[in-house]
């Protein structure tokens, strides 16, 4: 039998399995000026949010990586409105990191679909965050992709896009 704790961990691996297609769906047919528009005043464009996504998961798949291979290990923060403001991510085309985040999460699921029970209770420490399971680290990455999926679609909502 399936324990609730199993149960919640397969609904936020499909999730992340999700995430890609849901993405790519998101930002279909949006033309530069489009992906160039903020969320809010003051806030990330959609690409800039495409690009945020694509570096954030590669840095949840690694420090993932860690926590399954150190004993303990201290996780690297990082800035990410200082990311956001790097040239590539305020002009690339977001292609690249639509790549980047259909490859990452197929390759990132599978790795979660291969752990066993004992595997999630793994620990690390986050400077921001403190003391994290391997399941909480889960539990935020698939949360985090889908609050930003929702800004780009509550905002192609609003402008009618």
């Amino acid at each position: 039998m399936v324990s609730t704790e199993q149960a919640q961990r397969s609904d936020w691996i499909s999730r992340i399995r999700k995430l890609p297609e849901l993405l790519n769906n998101a930002v279909s047919g949006l033309n530069d000026e489009q992906l160039n528009t903020p969320y809010g005043e003051g806030k990330w464009t959609i690409l800039q949010l495409v690009h945020h996504l694509a570096d954030s998961h590669m840095n949840g798949f690694v420090r993932m990586k860690l926590v399954l291979t150190e004993n303990k290990p201290t996780l690297k923060t990082y800035e990410q409105d200082a990311w956001a403001r790097t040239r590539e991510a305020e002009y690339y085309p977001l292609l690249s990191s639509l790549h980047i985040i259909n490859g990452l999460h197929e390759r990132w699921c599978s790795l979660l679909e291969s752990l066993p029970q004992s595997a999630w209770e793994r620990k690390a420490i986050h400077a921001e965050w403190g003391e994290v399971t391997l399941e909480q680290l889960l539990q935020n990455y698939a949360e985090h992709g889908e609050l930003h999926l929702r800004r780009i679609l509550e905002l192609r909502e609003a402008r009618g896009w």
